[in-house]
């Protein structure tokens, strides 16, 4: 009886049906666990083992094509992720490959962005126009009536005016006519219709790169999903869960955020500085040689504070990632911080890395801050040799007072 029942022991104990009685969580769990590959992938007959009711297990998703490749580093919230982080270009590459598949639609914004940046640059070159108008109405009612330009522009010269005859005959002035308001109206009018129309193309170009940039990221988020999916378990048993949550969140908003601020603003700035640039060429040569002296000093200021708060926002967001793991394990486990008494170790530790994380970030929004008030000084200074530059050569003559008003 006793050798019986150790046979029977060991032997499988079977249903009606002949086939194996349901086991053990814990073993279906270890079965489901072996069913998964060391790529990540599931095993088709492990699978179907694992489940345990005669259903296949759906296979996990494909890797993306703009995926790095499989074991090429490490993920998420390790450090080496934060040096990758570095790599400009080539991230940039993978990020706009997310975007091919909006192509079509991006183009089309950039039309746009170039039609309406196109007419704002034209804007102030009419309003000139319009500057001129009421400039020589005003000077030619000061002028006597009755006389010729070339009557009036003698009678300077003899006087001795030599650089006011020369602006008088310069401009296009009527002695004794004042301002011509039918000319002026068509050129405010012309002016208004530019700006209006402009408008409405930078509104178009802005819905539809954030409707390219929302779908994207939601592509984005979902190849990010299907990841974790295709990831074993033995890889969450190593990670902290709130730097992967982190890494899954709050990184991602921060690429939406980037590309839904940053494209519109970085693809409308390039291409009126293009166009300014032309405009301003086109205008006056010396000017524009004055304006563009102060972009190298410009760039130099700008990529030396960028360099410091690069460091100090790396420094933010893996304190961040670090504090949100923190947090989350802490909640997750009270029960045994509370058995165990370690509620002042956890503190302790809640607070030194919120310390941390609020030296980084109050270093990185400082130091960021730093480019605005440094941009305007600089083009302060830029604006005062204009003005004064151009002032002079408007009171000797050889330049309207429209292609030097402060709307340009």
């Amino acid at each position: 009886m006793t050798k019986g029942r150790e046979r029977s022991d060991h032997q499988p104990h079977e249903s009606k049906g002949g086939s194996e009685a349901p086991s053990s969580p814990s073993g279906e769990l270890r079965r489901r666990a072996a069913s998964v590959s060391g790529n990540g992938e599931t095993n088709p007959t492990r699978s179907a083992l694992a489940a345990g009711n005669g259903q296949p297990v759906r296979k996990a998703p494909e890797r993306p094509k703009y995926a790095p490749p499989a074991g090429s580093g490490r993920m998420f919230g390790q450090q080496r992720a934060v040096e990758k982080s570095l790599n400009f270009f080539p991230s940039l590459r993978r990020l706009l490959g997310h975007l091919a598949p909006e192509r079509l639609i991006l183009s089309l914004a950039v039309l746009l962005a170039v039609a309406g940046v196109v007419m704002n640059v034209l804007g102030p070159r009419i309003l000139g126009m319009a500057t001129d108008v009421i400039f020589t109405g005003v000077l030619g009612k000061n002028l006597p009536g009755g006389a010729t330009k070339e009557q009036v522009v003698a009678e300077l010269r003899a006087q001795g005016n030599d650089k006011f005859a020369e602006m008088v005959e310069r401009l296009n002035v009527i002695p004794g006519q004042g301002i011509d308001f039918t000319p002026l109206s068509q050129f405010l009018l012309l002016a208004l219709v530019l700006y209006l129309v402009a408008s409405l193309f930078l509104w178009v170009q802005g819905y539809l790169l954030n409707g390219a940039v929302q779908r994207s990221v939601y592509a984005l988020r979902s190849q990010v999903e299907e990841k974790i999916n295709r990831l074993p378990l033995s890889y969450f048993d190593k990670q902290s869960r709130g730097e992967l949550l982190s890494r899954v969140t709050n990184d991602i908003d921060n690429i939406s955020q980037a590309l839904q601020q940053t494209l519109s603003q970085v693809l409308t700035s390039l291409l009126t500085v293009t166009g300014v640039t032309v405009m301003m060429f086109v205008v006056s040569p010396v000017l524009a040689l004055i304006a563009l002296i102060t972009i190298p000093v410009a760039i130099s200021v700008t990529a030396l504070i960028g360099r410091r708060a690069q460091k100090l926002f790396i420094q933010q967001w893996k304190s961040t990632g670090e504090l949100n793991g923190h947090i989350e394990e802490a909640f997750t486990g009270h029960s045994l911080v509370k058995v165990f008494g370690r509620q002042r170790e956890v503190e302790a530790v809640f607070g030194e890395r919120n310390q941390t994380l609020y030296r980084a970030s109050f270093g990185a929004q400082f130091v960021s801050g730093l480019i605005m008030p440094t941009m305007f000084f600089i083009g302060n200074l830029n604006y005062v040799a204009i003005a004064v530059v151009g002032g002079l050569r408007v009171a000797s003559g050889t330049m309207n007072l429209g292609e030097c008003s402060p709307s340009r």
